[in-house]
């Protein structure tokens, strides 16, 4: 029987994998918050699929071998590459998941078993990092704009919907965003008071915002 140290080993070995895998895939989700059970259960459910593929050639290789006595290892590049292996594939692995599950066509593949998770359209539009213009139109019909960009900031889910705009632009009474106000104007928007949100790319209001 292996002693404490080799059982801690050997149980690391078996979910490492699994965890790393969903860590990865959850920090490019932005709006993927999920609970602490179901993270363990995803981690377990990940790491004997990749067990499944890779187990059969570490065995077959020899490379990791359990005796009465220890965990030891016969082939100590074998070993440590088996190592690599389970820290550097699986972030890998779930970072190209996340990825391809924020992406807008993965979601129309029916033939997939893995879906996309973001839960809201909020999330999928602000977790797209690009710089543009937003038209927010409040609930008692005035209109804020601005510049969304790098010091702007959109919660995500399961938090409430809120904005906050990192400089704020005059509007005139067409929706036609005109050039920044005066002084350092930056401006919070809660989910409350937003009616709707009308997005603009950075060139399309470039002629009037130099005027």
């Amino acid at each position: 029987m292996p002693n404490t140290l080799d059982a801690i080993l050997i149980v690391a070995y078996c979910l490492v994998p699994g965890y790393l895998f969903t860590l990865a895939r959850q920090t490019v989700l932005v709006g993927d918050k999920r609970g602490r059970n179901q993270i363990v259960l995803e981690s377990i459910a990940g790491s004997m699929v990749f067990w499944a593929v890779f187990a059969p050639i570490v065995l077959n290789n020899k490379t990791v071998v359990l005796t009465e006595k220890s965990f030891v290892a016969q082939n100590w590049v074998g070993f440590w590459c088996v190592t690599a292996l389970c820290l550097i594939l699986p972030p890998i692995l779930g970072l190209l998941v996340g990825w391809l599950q924020r992406e807008r066509w993965f979601g129309k593949l029916d033939w997939l078993p893995i879906k996309s998770s973001i839960p809201k359209a909020w999330d999928y539009v602000f977790s797209q990092e690009r710089a543009r213009w937003v038209l927010v139109t409040l609930t008692d019909d005035t209109r804020v704009a601005g510049f969304f960009g790098g010091d702007s900031f959109a919660s995500s889910y399961p938090n409430d919907e809120d904005l906050y705009i990192q400089q704020v632009h005059a509007v005139d009474e067409n929706g036609r965003i005109l050039h920044a106000l005066p002084g350092a104007h930056s401006v919070w928007v809660p989910r409350t008071t937003i009616k709707f949100v009308e997005f603009k790319e950075v060139g399309a209001c470039a002629e009037k915002v130099r005027e």
